[in-house]
């Protein structure tokens, strides 16, 4: 049972697609079996996620803004790390959105990878595989924020990920916002992000300062004669980097 398993399935043909490959997206494969199904998924990811349109750019960049300067936005030597960087969309939205800074990636997907540098967003693009039992090549690059927008999920980046990605890749002073679906099957997940987060917080490494729910991506439903939008249910969050 996958996550949208909750939910009825979309009416439009193309949603209903979309919606397919999504929803065997959050199946919990093992690495092998999550690669070949991204490789095969990654020419058609852009356009799934036009066809059910996915709402943690939009949020990322409206939290972002709040908290980054205009000047710290455009300047180069303010470094921002996508992690699970995908396609490249957000790096695509950043830009939109007059985020001239440097931006940096990390993916575990080379073929997802291969679209990404398409876009000319980023300055440096990393294939990756993020485990509580891999290091991450990136020691002694600190970035001022870092960005994950579904890359944290039952069956994707563990919670004790957190930790190493705070410890070895953000600035003191830094922000670390990331997304995550808040279903019924993301509950234990979510509960492992909170127990992670605690443990930061009362060692005093971290604060969070943002914790809220917002739809993740939507689609619309014929019932009844009428058009039903459903909407599945996510969380953001950012915590800053206090040492």
């Amino acid at each position: 049972m996958s996550d949208e398993a909750e939910y009825k399935m979309p009416s439009d043909p193309a949603q209903l697609q979309a919606f397919t490959r999504i929803d065997t997206y959050v199946k919990p494969y093992d690495m092998d079996e999550t690669q070949k199904f991204y490789n095969s998924w990654a020419k058609t990811y852009d356009d799934d996620y036009k066809a059910i349109p996915y709402h943690a750019h939009s949020i990322l960049v409206n939290t972002l803004s709040s908290l980054i300067s205009e000047e710290q936005r455009k300047s180069e030597n303010f470094r921002i790390l996508d992690l699970a960087s995908g396609t490249g969309n957000c790096g695509v939205t950043l830009r939109e959105h007059g985020f001239s800074c440097t931006i940096d990636g990390i993916e575990a997907n080379e073929a997802m990878n291969v679209q990404a540098v398409q876009k000319n967003i980023y300055r440096n693009l990393m294939v990756h595989v993020v485990t509580p039992d891999t290091h991450i090549p990136a020691e002694g690059c600190r970035y001022d924020a870092i960005i994950c927008t579904g890359g944290f999920s039952r069956t994707h980046i563990q919670a004790d990920c957190i930790k190493d990605v705070v410890r070895i890749l953000l600035k003191i002073g830094g922000f670390f916002w990331f997304s995550v679906r808040n279903t019924k099957l993301a509950c234990d997940y979510n509960k492992s992000v909170e127990a992670v987060l605690a443990e930061l917080q009362s060692t005093g490494s971290i604060e969070v300062i943002l914790k809220k729910p917002f739809d993740y991506y939507s689609y619309n439903i014929e019932q009844h004669g009428s058009t039903e939008k459903v909407a599945v249910p996510g969380l953001e969050r950012c915590i800053r980097k206090l040492k």
